[in-house]
């Protein structure tokens, strides 16, 4: 049987109105999807920057050893003798500072540091980048199950 004319119009309405909500919300989706994408590869191209960075200068990493030296209190090692480097304003080893002479445990640790600090962000950022694509691809409505339906 058919509808009667005023039920039709009635329902046609709550449709309409339906199919509003429903491009409204999948607006905001693909917006929050391409949000996503753009932080992902923000934080992507800045760690490549900073691991290039400090592959061309080395000497960088110095502020988080000197910053892990300070909060953990690892003294620096005179390689020759292994007992706590002078101080500054001490004598100088056959010529060299005695910078160039310690073995610095926080050096290592600092480096160590750096490289999980850039694997953390950079799987970050691939997540970022992978649900940011899939919510930004994401189509809403019955048989149209795009990447970001379940």
């Amino acid at each position: 049987m058919r509808d009667r004319p005023e039920d039709g119009g009635e329902r046609n309405s709550r449709g309409d109105g339906a199919a509003l909500v429903t491009m409204a919300l999948t607006a905001v989706v693909r917006f929050l999807g391409f949000l996503l994408l753009v932080l992902g590869l923000w934080a992507l191209v800045t760690v490549l920057f900073e691991a290039v960075g400090l592959y061309r200068n080395p000497d960088r990493i110095e502020a988080m050893v000197v910053t892990i030296e300070r909060s953990i209190g690892l003294p620096a090692m005179d390689i020759s003798r292994n007992t706590p480097a002078p101080e500054s304003g001490a004598a100088e080893l056959d010529g060299a500072p005695p910078a160039a002479m310690s073995f610095r445990p926080a050096y290592f640790l600092g480096w160590f540091l750096a490289i999980l600090l850039f694997l953390v962000i950079g799987k970050l950022a691939d997540w970022l980048l992978s649900r940011g694509l899939s919510l930004a691809s994401f189509r809403c409505g019955p048989g149209r199950q795009g990447r970001g339906s379940p």
